[in-house]
């Protein structure tokens, strides 16, 4: 059976050229909307910086919140992220959250 389809929000800030902060807002006042302040853990994970080895906090967004989510954004936008969507997780972006 095939793997769920999720995005992290950095990808989802690379994506879009949207700062990673500024998803990481719009994806928690989603969140809350949708499940309320209890359900936000059930989302969140972590990434590292390459950069520094730091580990920041970010959500993993299945697929229905993933497109909830960028129904607020461009058209163009919204294109890149749903033929995104349409891949399964890569490797990479599994092992950041690790």
């Amino acid at each position: 059976m095939g793997k769920a389809v999720a995005m992290l929000t950095t990808e989802v800030a690379e994506l879009t050229g949207k700062r990673h902060d500024h998803v990481m807002r719009d994806a928690r006042k989603m969140l809350v909307e949708l499940h309320g302040e209890g359900g936000l853990p059930n989302f969140g994970d972590t990434y590292r910086n390459e950069q520094n080895g730091q580990d920041y906090p970010c959500y993993r967004l299945p697929k229905r919140e993933l497109m909830v989510l960028v129904t607020g954004y461009s058209v163009a936008m919204r294109a890149a992220l749903v033929d995104r969507a349409a891949r399964p997780v890569s490797s990479a972006s599994q092992k950041q959250s690790q």
